[in-house]
C-alpha cells in the first residue's frame, strides 16, 4: 500500500512541477515591453528617493505623472463670449 501511495505522490508532485513549467513557457518573453515615458521614469526615481512602497508610491506617481501630463499639455485657448450680441425678437401683440 505504501508503494502506491509514494508513486502516487511522486506522479502528482511531478506533474505539479512540469505544469509550473510549462506556464512559465506560456507567457511571451519576446514581446518587447512598453517604452516608459520620461514623466514616468522622473516619478519612480523621485518615490525612490521618498522610499515610497505599496500604495503610496502608486498613489504618489499617479500623482505625479497627472502632474506632467497636465504641465506638458499645450494650454487651452479661453472661450469668449461673442462681441456683439444679436438683436433680441420682436414681442408680438395680441
Amino acid at each position: 500500500m505504501s508503494l502506491i501511495k509514494s508513486t502516487l505522490i511522486a506522479a502528482v508532485a511531478a506533474m505539479a512541477l512540469s505544469s509550473g513549467a510549462a506556464m512559465a513557457k506560456a507567457k511571451n518573453p519576446a514581446a518587447p515591453a512598453k517604452p516608459r515615458s520620461e514623466a514616468s521614469l522622473a516619478c519612480s526615481k523621485q518615490a525612490d528617493e521618498q522610499k515610497l512602497t505599496g500604495k503610496p508610491r502608486k498613489s504618489f506617481r499617479t500623482a505625479c505623472l497627472k502632474k506632467a501630463k497636465t504641465a506638458a499639455a499645450p494650454a487651452k485657448p479661453a472661450v469668449t463670449a461673442p462681441a456683439v450680441k444679436a438683436p433680441a425678437a420682436p414681442a408680438k401683440k395680441s
